[in-house]
Order: C-alpha cells, then structure tokens, then sequence
C-alpha cells in the first residue's frame, strides 16, 4: 500500500551525478552518468508513495526540459513527471539541502554546503568567501 505523500527529489547531484558540473547558459548539458542506485531508489519510491517528482532548476527552460526527459529514456529511468516547480510535498531530497533544526547558522555554513560530486565549485566558493571575509 502506498503513503499518501509526495516526494519531490532534485535532478542535478541526487539523480544525475552532476560531477562535471552546470555549464553557463547550457541547460542541456547532461554528460555524467546516474548516481549508483538511482534507478533502483526512484522504483521505490513509485511503490512507496502516491507521488513523486523530478526537480530541476533545468527545466526552466524547454532545451532544459527536453534534456532531463531524454538523459532519463537514455540511462532507462522510470518514467516520472519532471518540473521546476518545488511542489508542496512532505519529503524533499536534495544534494543541496540543510535541515532547520530551530536554531539558525552562521550564513557562511551554506556557501560550501554545494554538492557532494566532485567539480570545481568547492574550491570557487572558497574563492568567493575568502573575497567576501577580507572586505
């Protein structure tokens, strides 16, 4: 029997392993391959849960849209409605998220929170805050 609940889960470092990173102005640009597991994890889900959906900052834009439903058919992904639309839902999973606890952090946490993939964007937010400190 499934939860009544919906699960939004993000594209970008959930699904797609996201280690070569976004690439400025190309929403389409989808070269790495799924993260170990997703496939199995996102079948689950469709037994688990009344609804689930596909998050992705990509699929503003329609070259975006048409990317994230393509790399799915191409590495044999369930079929599962893909948006940018954070829908209400009572689960979210991100590579990105922190979980409020009551007590909010020192802003700074966040700018290295990134993804766990390996790509340059560490190393460039270490750049910016150490800018953003000496000012």
């Amino acid at each position: 029997m499934k939860k009544g609940w919906r699960i939004c889960i993000d594209f970008d470092g959930v699904i797609n392993s996201y280690t070569s990173g976004y690439k400025p102005g190309d929403d389409s640009y989808l070269p790495d391959p799924p993260v170990p597991g997703a496939k199995e994890f996102l079948v689950r889900c469709l037994n688990c849960f009344q609804e689930v959906y596909i998050l992705s900052a990509r699929c503003q834009t329609l070259s975006g849209m048409i990317a994230v439903k393509e790399w799915m058919k191409k590495h044999n992904m369930p079929d599962i409605p893909v948006s940018y639309i954070k829908y209400p839902a009572e689960v979210y999973i991100d590579d990105r998220g922190w979980r409020f606890e009551g007590v909010f952090p020192d802003p700074d946490v966040f700018i290295n929170l990134g993804t766990w993939a390996t790509n340059k964007e560490k190393e460039n937010n270490d750049k910016w805050l150490k800018n953003m400190n000496s000012k």
